[in-house]
């Protein structure tokens, strides 16, 4: 695991777009998988205007989302269409997402067998985040979910149920289809998280307590974290 720290945005922005172009480096169809939250949008709108990116050539994922309507401001679905929609019209057409609208375990079932469709269900790139609670996508600590080692997608829901609602029911692909991928990107942004990049770096909690610590597994997993 690679660890890359930055003092200013653009130079965020510009180092994950380069991610992305590397990964379109290969013949045909490429498949990314894209996180939701406020680090990754402006990447988003950065990729969205970039002449470099073929968007003819990828088809565009979903990592996780909250189970929400579409118009939702908690939507991942309206952050992703909001960045790349308004100057890649046709990108709906190359884009699968969690279908809210669906039944939460429909919505997915659904999704995993959008999943199924990608060769070898192998994402050439996946951009995540990270919580302050060592969460990645949608798998949170001590979640049944971490333990999912079959299925592509699950559905996760919040046993507490608020009121109201601060922790919405999930939706998220696992952790066979994360570590399956090709390179992973870990976006992670402000001063607050910088004990929590610290401890997956360096830190002794087990996965269980700490999703993120699993992304050691994968041979090639870097970090980029703006101060």
């Amino acid at each position: 695991m690679r660890l890359q720290t930055f003092t200013n945005q653009p130079d965020f922005i510009n180092a994950t777009v380069e991610a992305v172009l590397n990964a379109c480096q290969k013949d045909g169809q490429v498949y990314i998988a894209l996180s939701g939250g406020s680090t990754p949008k402006p990447v988003y709108e950065a990729l969205a205007t970039n002449p470099q990116v073929d968007f003819e050539r990828i088809e565009w994922f979903m990592a996780d989302e909250r189970y929400v309507p579409f118009e939702s401001d908690d939507s991942n679905y309206k952050m992703i269409m909001e960045a790349f929609g308004a100057a890649q019209p046709e990108f709906s057409e190359h884009f699968h997402f969690f279908n809210t609208a669906l039944q939460l375990e429909e919505s997915a079932r659904q999704y995993e067998e959008e999943l199924k469709k990608i060769p070898e269900q192998k994402f050439d790139l996946i951009l995540l985040g990270m919580g302050n609670d060592g969460h990645t996508a949608s798998l949170f600590p001590n979640s049944p979910a971490l333990q999912e080692n079959e299925r592509l997608a699950v559905d996760i829901i919040n046993e507490e149920r608020p009121n109201p609602p601060t922790v919405r029911d999930r939706l998220t692909v696992t952790w066979p289809v994360i570590l399956a991928s090709k390179k992973i990107v870990l976006l992670v942004s402000g001063e607050a998280k910088r004990s929590v990049v610290e401890e997956l770096m360096n830190g002794s909690k087990a996965s269980e307590e700490f999703p993120a610590r699993r992304l050691h597994e994968h041979p090639d997993c870097s970090i980029q974290y703006l101060e």
